[in-house]
């Protein structure tokens, strides 16, 4: 059975979506952040995302960055978003002031017009593993079968060609099915609508276990590659302008990663879970501590920003490479990344 990679919808619809997001933002909103004290400020965080799939490489951004960011006088308010495409939508229209994007999300919104830049880079390599059923031994097992992942412009997505390519098979050897959340994918698995998924290390460890060793991570999980710009913060023009909050929110990330890189991997993660936070819900202490312990070994976490044009070419080559991106489509460095802020915030 042949297979495809959908497409993502044009700009025309990232705007309607926008439009969407505008109605409902305010019930997106998590009901577990501090409603801001007087005179106290707000910046609006997104990233798309699905309610009850804990991302815990999130875990600094939550805890110590929003701890930093109160100290400053500001509030940080998350809202989990169903997919890229309405992360763009909502940066694009200023109804969010920053969120997290993979750089081939950013390269198609900044292609079709879309006003934001990646101010600072999160994630340096890929965290999504590939889990497929116990009795696959061999990945050509997946020719005509179903591969779920998040969306088209999610790092899952780009993963997928370079792990299967890499066994033989081309992108028209399996079907991508999208499906927004890793939780939601892992009980499609169960429920037999996926023969394989990406999903974040933390759910695929508690889909094996769960299982009783029904399914399995594909070589053990992802390793470490040359760092480049997987993913990062993306900023809408009004909170690029406004660089006290920008700068702050840049400052409060910095801080947060010495304090990761410093800590131990399984107080934090009890200590995070001890919180309560409404975006950590269904965390778990000993698959959230092991997590940790990869993203400290790994350095995923760039501590110098990650903003360099060396770790944003080896991102596009890697896109253009796995047909995620034309060369013919790519967005110049300097018309998508702005590097002022990070600069501002090393001061």
């Amino acid at each position: 059975m042949g297979g495809r990679i959908v497409k993502p919808s044009g700009a025309r619809i990232w705007l309607l979506m926008g439009v969407v997001v505008a109605l409902m933002f305010s019930a997106c909103s998590s009901a577990a952040t501090p409603a801001p004290q007087a005179g106290e400020k707000i910046i609006y965080f997104g990233s798309g995302a699905t309610p009850g799939s804990p991302e815990d490489y999130l875990l600094p951004v939550f805890t110590d960055a929003r701890a930093s960011l109160k100290a400053q006088g500001y509030d940080l308010q998350y809202t989990s978003l169903s997919t890229d495409e309405v992360v763009e939508a909502a940066l694009d229209r200023g109804r969010i002031d920053v969120a997290l994007l993979s750089m081939v999300g950013l390269q198609r919104a900044a292609k079709a017009g879309l006003k934001m830049k990646w101010i600072l880079t999160n994630e340096t390599q890929n965290t999504f593993v590939l889990v497929v059923k116990k009795d696959v031994s061999d990945l050509k097992q997946l020719k005509g079968k179903k591969v779920g992942s998040q969306d088209a412009t999610s790092l899952a997505t780009a993963a997928i060609p370079g792990i299967l390519g890499a066994a033989g098979l081309a992108a028209t050897d399996y079907t991508v099915a999208y499906l927004a959340g890793s939780g939601a994918r892992a009980a499609a698995l169960q429920a037999g609508s996926m023969d394989a998924s990406m999903m974040l290390y933390t759910i695929a460890a508690q889909l094996v276990t769960k299982s009783n060793g029904d399914f399995k991570i594909w070589g053990g999980g992802a390793a470490a590659a040359p760092a480049a710009m997987w993913e990062g913060f993306v900023a809408s023009d009004s909170f690029r302008a406004n660089k006290p909050a920008a700068t702050a929110f840049v400052k409060a990330m910095l801080d947060a990663w010495t304090k990761f890189y410093a800590g131990d991997a399984t107080k934090m993660a009890k200590d995070a879970i001890a919180l309560e936070l409404n975006e950590l819900q269904g965390l778990e202490e000993v698959s959230a501590a092991a997590d940790l312990k990869l993203y400290q070994t790994m350095k995923l976490f760039p501590a110098d920003g990650g903003l360099s044009t060396d770790m944003f070419q080896k991102m596009i080559d890697t896109l253009v490479a796995v047909n995620q991106l034309k060369s013919a489509d790519v967005v110049a460095y300097k018309d998508c990344v702005d590097d002022t802020i990070l600069a501002a915030a090393k001061k």
